[in-house]
């Protein structure tokens, strides 16, 4: 994993990557990210070849596959055999669902046996969905109660995989609604101990924080490529924990996860064997330029460097905590402790609707989340900008 704290100079950066954004005042890398030039090469090069056939080759869709597996795996510490590919976060938190069918169905009728799933309230639907499906199997769901300003309470979280009967944990890194950044490892070794699988829904902090899945005592993570990874619409990756792939077996298998479906001469075996990677949780071809535009904008991020990144958007973050501080009117719904800080940054001044739609005005873009102003600024973004911004809350809350 790149966590190099090394600065950029983020005026290059913008030149040569996101001009567009001298246009506006982009703070919504929680929603999307822009797409690099780079990126946007990578996949105008895959599709103009596509539509020349003669310079398209039969390993181009497989080299870009394995390109994006490459870079989302340098870019959390982990081995490309343990990447699967897909479209967005929900279809790899549904693998991981997936994965606890045999185990719920086992233990249907049978009193002591595992089938409590844990899941802090607040948490974005497509990191609930998915576990409250289960309940058709005989899963017991059950929602920890968050804060008064919407956060995970870790210490009832921790309490609640005290009990025996505990089957998984499901939390994201980063929650969308409050910008609140959890303890993974403390997490992570608890339910270790336990034998209670783990699983994170991470696009809320992957490209913005370093994030290695060893330290953290993941056994899935799942995100998307559209927000902080500034990768196109349609791409993501899970990534399973190696020593579980043998005995983890996709509910839904595609074609492409058996060994048999390698050999391209002879399909019709139908062979059982899935592939001893991670390569078996993929449904279906993966749209390789989206897979390349994914692995382009996140090699990007490897080379300034995740510490990098992580310690400019902290100084972009400044003026605006400078600013909530120091008034007594401004609530955080964000925990600022820097053991909690990600690049999400939640408040909620006096008449939030008319505040926002002053910075909308302005050309702040940003969005409201659960009653709150959202802010999340990323590696493109300049101290400056969010000087503006504070100007333009100022003015709105005196006028």
């Amino acid at each position: 994993m790149a966590s190099t704290s090394k600065s950029y100079d983020v005026a290059t950066l913008r030149q040569r990557e996101f001009p567009l954004l001298d246009e506006c005042v982009f703070m919504n890398a929680a929603s999307l990210g822009p797409l690099p030039r780079r990126s946007l090469a990578a996949i105008d090069d895959f599709n103009d070849r596509r539509v020349d056939l003669r310079r398209f080759g039969d390993m181009d869709i497989p080299e870009a596959h394995a390109r994006a597996r490459a870079a989302a795996a340098r870019l959390i510490g982990a081995l490309p055999e343990e990447i699967a590919l897909g479209p967005n976060t929900q279809v790899g938190l549904n693998l991981a669902a997936g994965f606890l069918q045999h185990s719920l169905r086992q233990a249907a009728g049978r009193p002591g046996l595992r089938r409590r799933i844990v899941v802090s309230e607040g948490e974005f639907p497509a990191n609930v969905y998915p576990w409250l499906a289960l309940e058709a199997e005989g899963a017991l769901v059950q929602l920890v109660p968050t804060d008064a300003l919407g956060r995970p309470r870790e210490e009832a979280l921790l309490e609640a995989l005290e009990q025996d009967d505990v089957l998984a944990f499901a939390l994201s890194a980063v929650q969308f609604a409050s910008g609140f950044r959890a303890d993974l490892a403390r997490f992570g070794r608890i339910t270790r101990e336990r034998d209670i699988l783990f699983v994170v829904d991470a696009i809320q902090a992957l490209g913005a924080l370093p994030l290695d899945v060893a330290e953290a005592g993941i056994d899935v993570l799942s995100s998307g490529g559209q927000k902080w990874l500034c990768g196109p619409w349609g791409s993501g990756f899970a990534w399973v924990r190696g020593g579980l792939i043998p005995r983890l077996e996709p509910l839904f298998p595609g074609w492409l996860s058996f060994s048999s479906s390698l050999d391209f001469t002879r399909l019709c075996e139908y062979g059982r064997e899935l592939l001893p990677d991670a390569r078996r949780y993929e449904m279906a071809t993966v749209p390789a330029q989206d897979a390349l535009g994914m692995a382009a904008s996140i090699e990007l991020m490897l080379e300034l460097g995740t510490g990098a990144i992580w310690e400019h958007i902290r100084e972009v973050q400044r003026p605006l905590l400078q600013w909530a501080a120091s008034r007594d009117d401004v609530v955080m719904v964000s925990d600022v402790a820097e053991s909690r800080r990600s690049g999400i940054l939640c408040f909620r001044p006096p008449r939030v609707d008319d505040v926002f739609a002053t910075l909308r005005r302005a050309g702040v873009l940003a969005v409201v989340r659960e009653g709150a102003i959202r802010l999340s600024p990323h590696f493109y973004n300049t101290p400056e900008e969010m000087r503006r911004v504070v100007e333009l809350l100022e003015a709105a809350l005196a006028s």
